[in-house]
């Protein structure tokens, strides 16, 4: 007995597509979205028969079981403003932040999770060690089997940004050697979608990235120092202090984290006395 892949073919085609001396025993739909199909198969001059992706050819009697996987995607979408949860097919919990579209797929011919990514989400993977968890943004993949992340991947920004929060992750981009780049807990990786580069940030406390989840910045008599090192890692960005003073400075009040850093720096800026200027993603803060 011998089997070789074929075009695919649609589901109409599959009840006429068999031959005599080819006989079902049996076929089963699961919840899961896969046909078990097994099939018992006599000597013939050369009996064909057709099952949505393959095309087999005997030419000796036999029983041949077959196990296919049916193609499926499952597609999350926010708008501006908008955040989602959701749990997708195989067990895992995601959150979206704003204005991100995520597609989950699975396939046949593959175990693999595969994840199309564009904007912003935080993951927690249910652990299939047969199944990797992979997300795709922008020719960068993030690999995974059982973890806890932050990707953000936005269509205006030339960077894909990871945050591992527990368990382990691989990235990969075009450029990547040998096993990519391993993260550990805490650890970010920011990769430039233009030229590959990748810079590894640790933070004191990365679980600070995920304060989008809630939608809101609430600052309490908090110092200057400690509000810019949460927005460096909501948005990715590096502030330098022309005057050390500032870092003291206390602020307090409440932002939505749909607001951009300009936003928030612009009220900030009005109720203490200093200014700031950008320069790409460094922002330069001094006295004015």
């Amino acid at each position: 007995l011998r089997a070789v892949p074929a075009i695919m073919l649609i589901a109409a085609s599959m009840l006429p597509a068999f031959r005599s001396g080819i006989f079902i025993s049996a076929i089963s739909l699961t919840l899961s979205l896969e046909i078990v199909a097994t099939f018992v198969l006599f000597g013939t001059p050369e009996p064909d028969f057709r099952l949505q992706a393959f095309f087999s050819r005997t030419a000796a009697g036999g029983v041949f079981v077959m196990k296919l996987k049916l193609l499926s995607a499952y597609t999350v979408m926010t708008t501006g403003g908008q955040r989602a949860q959701t749990v997708l097919p195989d067990g895992s919990k995601v959150w979206l932040n704003a204005s991100t579209k995520l597609i989950y797929r699975n396939s046949f011919w593959s175990t693999d999770r595969q994840i199309d990514l564009s904007g912003e989400a935080y993951f927690e993977v249910a652990r299939d060690k047969h199944a990797p968890f992979i997300v795709n943004t922008k020719h960068i993949k993030t690999c995974v089997l059982g973890t806890k992340f932050n990707v953000r991947a936005r269509e205006e920004e030339d960077r894909v940004v990871t945050t591992l929060l527990q368990g382990s992750v691989r990235m990969e981009s075009p450029r990547t050697v040998n096993n990519g780049y391993l993260l550990k807990p805490g650890q970010t990786l920011n990769i430039n979608t233009t030229t590959y580069q990748a810079e590894l940030i640790e933070y004191a406390e990365p679980t600070e990235v995920l304060l989008w989840i809630n939608g809101k910045l609430k600052f309490k008599q908090h110092s200057l120092l400690e509000i810019t090192n949460i927005m460096e890692k909501l948005y990715d960005l590096k502030f330098v202090y022309d005057d050390e003073s500032l870092k003291t400075e206390r602020f307090t009040g409440e932002f939505s984290t749909d607001n951009l850093p300009d936003e928030i720096l612009n009220v900030l800026m009005h109720t203490n006395h200093f200014s700031y200027k950008k320069e790409g993603r460094i922002i330069r803060l001094s006295k004015k």
